[in-house]
């Protein structure tokens, strides 16, 4: 996380992990260190968090393609999407971008991150977007192959 943080100029970039039908925490970085990803998750949460129809997550997850730039109010109309909205507003961020992490032997994870405000997601930016889903993808299949169980230690 704290690889694609750098890579995408991002504050923040949260993995979620889909287990038995929800979401969970997987790893946090925030450009301004450990002490702000805490902050965001003791107000987002660690999950799980709901991957159904009708859910803030389930819903950006469902077509299969990166959400970008998802304004804040719009997540915060969602019956779950006030902690993810106000955790993201406590950093800084206008709106916050959906990615799913889809590999052909797992379930579909989620990377989510926000883009800073003076950085408009481009032809470049959209670039570097697609190689991190695409590094973080990779990591996440070569973490669970350490780890067969899925367990966070």
């Amino acid at each position: 996380a704290l690889d694609l943080v750098g890579l995408l100029q991002s504050e923040l970039v949260w993995l979620l992990g889909e287990r038995r039908g929800d979401f969970e925490h997987l790893a946090i970085g925030c450009e301004r260190a450990e002490k702000e990803a805490r902050r965001f998750l003791s107000v987002a949460g660690s999950g799980p968090f709901g991957a159904g129809v009708g859910t803030a997550l389930g819903e950006a997850s469902r077509s299969g393609r990166p959400r970008l730039d998802w304004p804040l109010p719009e997540i915060s109309r969602f019956p779950d999407g006030a902690p993810l909205a106000d955790a993201a507003a406590r950093i800084g961020a206008r709106g916050i971008s959906l990615a799913p992490l889809i590999s052909p032997s797992r379930p579909m994870d989620l990377m989510l991150f926000t883009s800073p405000t003076t950085l408009s997601l481009d032809r470049r930016g959209a670039s570097a977007v697609a190689v991190a889903i695409r590094h973080a993808t990779m990591g996440l299949e070569l973490w669970r192959k350490g780890h067969p169980q899925g367990g966070l230690g």
